[in-house]
């Protein structure tokens, strides 16, 4: 149960009415975006965080995990037109790119002691 002032209480239950939500879901669109769904950008979120961060998508309403995911979304759309548009030689070298970006990540995970991502890769 939440302790809140009364005042606070009205002005929440105003604005839900005004977006057309119910209280949670404003309250979730205020807080989780601040909190477990938005993962630091610079730093590797840990495994526990992953976690909690696809704990809390989960919980979410289908239209506001949309609604979050919606700039990753359309980039990634932007990108897939992009693609269709590309000659041999750009994706020979895009092809060419993700090989060395891959031999990248294993170089990194066998420098820590980690199992490699891509273990059928040749150094």
């Amino acid at each position: 149960m939440l302790d809140i002032a009364p005042e606070t209480e009205t002005i929440l239950a105003q604005e839900a009415v005004r977006e057309g939500v119910s209280v949670d879901t404003l309250i979730r669109r205020i807080l989780v975006p601040r909190s477990v769904v938005a993962l630091p950008a610079i730093a590797a979120p840990s495994g526990e965080e992953m976690r909690l961060h696809f704990l809390a998508l989960l919980a979410l309403p289908k239209e506001e995990v949309v609604r979050l995911n919606a700039p990753s979304i359309a980039r990634l759309e932007a990108q897939l037109a992009e693609a269709a548009h590309a000659t041999p030689e750009e994706i020979d070298q895009a092809e060419s790119e993700w090989e060395a970006h891959k031999r990248s990540l294993n170089e990194n995970r066998r420098s820590t002691g980690e199992g490699l991502l891509y273990p059928d890769l040749q150094p």
